[in-house]
């Protein structure tokens, strides 16, 4: 239904063009009549919802072309003006059309179906222009959101260019400052569970847990989130202050609202590694891989939970070692047969290898390819294993490389190596 406002100082006229068409039952609407322009620029200024001005020229206080210079000066308010002329008008007619009025209604020719006839062209030209309108706005936002999510992305791997202006920042429409930055990685858990429930629409799954992500940015007022692949999220928080306190609880907050939304609209879990707080854009790259390694500790502190920096320096006070060479306490301890006392070795075992995550997960899963070595070694030795069980061996092995939990690993490994030990 589109607005009609008729602005006409004679009251005849004004009626014969409310009655001259059934106007409710072709889409249109007369929600207002006015006897001159400034009426009915009064009434426009206060109701925006006007979509066609039928006017006369030749008004007392305000004329129809007056109307039109005040209606072009207004913004985000551009209704299609029809102007109502006699043939001695010729002279304003022009003026108007010069003014982008391009439709008029000879007042002594108002034919019903020549005047309907003009309003639904009109109508039809407005519903296109709209349609033209919300296309192009669609478009325009999916290549502003697709430009965010590359500048990002270059932020994260090489860093932001110097010459950056903030005028760049607000051009995408980033929730975003210039100091006092975060960086959090989100990794899914659940992988097997996901693809399966997934498969070829992974693409959904992504773009639900995107939208859930941005949903809690949205509410807060701050932040930009894009996926690095389908288990894994980058956050990037600015702050307007560089009070840790307060930073730290605007952090918490955040992230606690986003596990929250994951869990319970895409019933996902997820563990996320937090970077220390950057003074500046160009320190991005360097938080990114410390949010990374952060994340990378849920194979040993435990998944589902935030893992801060003050959590990985606490864990990881002493890098790892090899166990070669630390393994005898627990060979003799396998020899006499005494449960408890390889469980307290292979326990120290556990704790050793634990330390080594600061250098990554590969070297951590090596560590307990060590363990496994020594172990299969010792049982292969010791006649706990013959040659027809080698593939049991391997198995483990397999297992070992796809298990993505220390704890899950070390239950394992135990309920292995008892399976062979207890016999």
């Amino acid at each position: 239904m589109m607005n009609v406002m008729i602005v006409e100082d004679e009251t005849i006229m004004r009626l014969a063009l409310t009655t001259l068409i059934d106007w409710g039952s072709n889409g249109f609407r007369i929600v207002y009549e006015a006897s001159n322009g400034y009426q009915a620029l009064q009434y426009i200024k206060e109701n925006r919802d006007i979509d066609i001005v039928i006017t006369d020229l030749k008004m007392p206080v305000m004329d129809g072309l007056e109307l039109i210079d005040e209606l072009n000066q207004l913004d985000g308010i551009s209704p299609h003006v029809v102007i109502l002329s006699a043939y001695d008008d010729f002279g304003f007619v022009r003026k108007a059309f010069k003014k982008g009025v391009n439709d008029y209604i000879l007042k002594s020719e108002m034919d019903p179906n020549v005047v309907l006839d003009l309003m639904c062209r009109i109508k039809h030209d407005c519903e296109v222009e709209q349609t033209m309108s919300k296309q192009s706005r669609e478009i325009f936002n999916g290549e502003r959101i697709r430009l965010k999510q590359q500048t990002i992305r270059e932020w994260l791997e090489i860093g932001v260019n110097p010459q950056l202006e903030p005028s760049n920042l607000e051009d995408l429409n980033m929730r975003f400052e210039w100091t006092n930055i975060t960086v959090s990685v989100i990794r899914v858990e659940g992988l097997a569970e996901v693809q399966e429930r997934y498969g070829s629409s992974i693409g959904k799954f992504v773009s639900s847990v995107l939208k859930s992500i941005d949903q809690v940015l949205t509410e807060v007022g701050t932040g930009e989130v894009i996926s690095c692949n389908p288990y894994e999220y980058v956050v990037l928080l600015s702050f307007r202050t560089s009070s840790l306190i307060y930073v730290r609880q605007s952090i918490s907050q955040i992230l606690d609202q986003i596990i929250f939304v994951l869990r319970e609209y895409t019933n996902l879990q997820v563990t996320i590694g937090v970077s220390e707080l950057c003074e500046e854009l160009r320190q991005i790259p360097e938080f990114y891989l410390q949010a990374r390694k952060n994340a990378d500790l849920r194979f040993v502190i435990n998944k589902h939970r935030i893992i801060y920096p003050e959590d990985a320096r606490h864990f990881l006070k002493q890098s790892g070692e090899t166990l070669i060479g630390k393994e005898q306490t627990l060979l003799d301890a396998l020899k006499e047969g005494k449960e408890q006392s390889v469980l307290q070795e292979l326990d120290k075992m556990f704790t050793l290898i634990k330390r080594s995550a600061s250098m990554g997960n590969e070297v951590l899963r090596a560590r307990y390819m060590e363990l496994l070595m020594i172990l299969v070694k010792f049982m292969y030795d010791n006649g706990f294993v013959n040659s027809q069980e080698i593939k049991r061996i391997e198995d483990v092995y397999q297992m070992a490389w796809q298990i993505d939990s220390a704890e899950r690993l070390q239950t394992r490994i135990q309920t292995w190596f008892y399976s062979f030990f207890k016999r």
